[in-house]
Parts: structure tokens; C-alpha cells; sequence
């Protein structure tokens, strides 16, 4: 059975949040958050649109066939 986007996400947010609440200046917690932003647009790009909306049947429309790619 997959994991649910949801599950995926509250696992990104708990992981996000203990790591910047460890942060003890301003400039540790700015990296940090840079980071974070930079992997979770690398986890958009690949996870959802490359497999989950590109190879998935997810986000098939009735009706829509012909104006597939």
C-alpha cells in the first residue's frame, strides 16, 4: 500500500521543525531553512511532478484523453 501525501508531508514538517527549532542564531537558522527549501523543491520536482503526476494515473481527467502530451 503507498504512503499517503499526507503522511509524507507531517513527516517533512516534524523533520523541518526540529531541525530549525535547534538553530541558536539567526544566520544558522537562515542556512537551515535554505536547505530545507532547496530539498523539498528537489522532493517536488522528482516526486510529485515527475512520478506522481507524470507516471501515475492519479491526475487523468474523463474526457481529457485527447489532450494528452
Amino acid at each position: 500500500m503507498p504512503i499517503g501525501i499526507s503522511a509524507v508531508v507531517k513527516g517533512f514538517i516534524h523533520i523541518v521543525w526540529s531541525h530549525v527549532n535547534g538553530a541558536q542564531d539567526f544566520k544558522t537558522a537562515a542556512v537551515q531553512m535554505t536547505v530545507i527549501y532547496l530539498i523539498s523543491g528537489l522532493f517536488d520536482r522528482l516526486f510529485i511532478d515527475w512520478y506522481w503526476v507524470g507516471k501515475t494515473k492519479a491526475w487523468i481527467i474523463p474526457g481529457t484523453e485527447d489532450m494528452m502530451a
